[in-house]
């Protein structure tokens, strides 16, 4: 039994379908969004926790690949799914959540707004650029957008510039504003309060040499960045929590999730060499990490050539190939194993202790999400 979030009456869930969503969060910046500090929704008890089911990590067509392989929902249809509306998914069947959840934020790839906007919708720019982009779309032929857009532009070790935007650099500036502005509209329009809340937030893609270094970055209220901070112009975790910092005062607040750190070959959480200020930061706005979600488990991994209770839904990458033990050193491993939740919460650990109790730079709490492509939250 838990608490209902609209009426304050224990609800009792039983068991969780296939459509149940994924994450349980005792998260202050879900009631921040949906009222001010001194108001409260019906059944609210002082110093009781209700629990709420949403998603933090949903795509919609407004992401390139969820768009290249047929995706077309935006987000405001993203939003009607989690309340419990029928969608349609590329391959042509309807789907419905068995119960709607009680949050959800559309977390679309910042890296592409720009390319979006000029070559879909809204513009549909006849462009040679975009052609495959436009014209190959489709669930059989999505790798092609993949491999014409995705890789090139974002597995590099120094990001890559689309090249449309490289032409035209100041459309596209106002193509990533336009875009992100649209999203918080939607995003707006969709927050119901002491029903449903509608979180803003973005992906920020860091894929260097094929390595998922992925943060989802999360807004408590309507206060965002001005625009959505991505890889291609900000290729360090550093520079996308300095961007942050800049750009996120007075009543912005954010908070960034790191996910599959499965896929991401033990880089970006090099607390052991980081500067003082670098460990503050991630401190600061990396308080939880995606434990789960559909690219396979994040929370361990066995030692190598063990076995042990790690052993559940493993999903090892190289290159962004799907991978064996055998495919890997043993060096190559333990570097892995540093940056799955238990390795990073020892770490941690460690590096307070180094830093004489002072800071722990990795103390982090834990969420599931979908990471779904379907703009359905929650589905699974």
């Amino acid at each position: 039994m838990v608490g209902d979030s609209r009426t304050g009456k224990p609800r009792n869930h039983g068991t969780i379908t296939r459509s149940a969503c994924l994450l349980v969060a005792y998260l202050t910046l879900i009631s921040s969004t949906a009222l001010a500090a001194e108001e409260h929704c019906s059944g609210y008890v002082p110093g009781v926790k209700n629990v709420y089911w949403g998603d933090l990590h949903v795509h919609t067509g407004y992401s390139l690949d969820a768009w290249g392989f047929g995706t077309t929902a935006t987000p405001a249809q993203a939003y009607a799914f989690a309340k419990g509306k029928p969608t349609e998914l590329p391959g042509g069947f309807a789907v419905q959540l068995d119960r709607p959840l009680d949050f959800m934020a559309v977390t679309d790839h910042a890296e592409w707004f720009d390319l979006l906007y000029h070559c879909t919708d809204p513009e549909w720019r006849d462009a040679e650029y975009c052609r495959t982009m436009t014209e190959r779309n489709a669930p059989a032929t999505g790798s092609e957008v993949f491999a014409e857009y995705v890789i090139p532009t974002i597995t590099k070790a120094v990001p890559q510039i689309p090249e449309l935007c490289e032409s035209d650099p100041a459309a596209c500036a106002q193509a990533r504003g336009t875009q992100w502005r649209r999203i918080q509209k939607q995003t707006n329009a969709a927050n119901e309060p002491c029903t449903f809340t509608a979180l803003h937030g973005f992906e920020w893609s860091a894929t260097p040499d094929y390595s998922h270094n992925h943060r989802n970055v999360i807004f408590a209220n309507e206060h965002v960045t001005p625009e959505a901070i991505d890889y291609l112009r900000h290729p360090t975790p550093f520079a996308l929590w300095s961007q942050l910092e800049l750009n996120c005062r007075g009543e912005c607040k954010a908070l960034v999730i790191p996910h599959n750190t499965n896929m991401g070959d033990g880089k970006s959480f090099d607390v052991e060499t980081e500067a003082p200020d670098v460990r503050a930061l991630r401190a600061r706005y990396e308080t939880l990490l995606e434990i789960h979600q559909e690219k396979g488990n994040s929370e361990c991994l066995p030692a190598f050539g063990s076995e042990g209770d790690c052993d559940f839904e493993l999903y090892l990458t190289k290159s962004s190939r799907p991978a064996k033990p055998a495919d890997f050193t043993a060096a190559e491993w333990e570097r892995m194993r540093g940056s799955y939740a238990r390795g990073l919460l020892l770490r941690g650990i460690a590096a307070q202790k180094e830093d004489s109790g002072r800071l722990n730079p990795l103390h982090m709490g834990f969420i599931g999400s979908t990471d779904t492509h379907g703009a359905t939250g929650g589905f699974v």
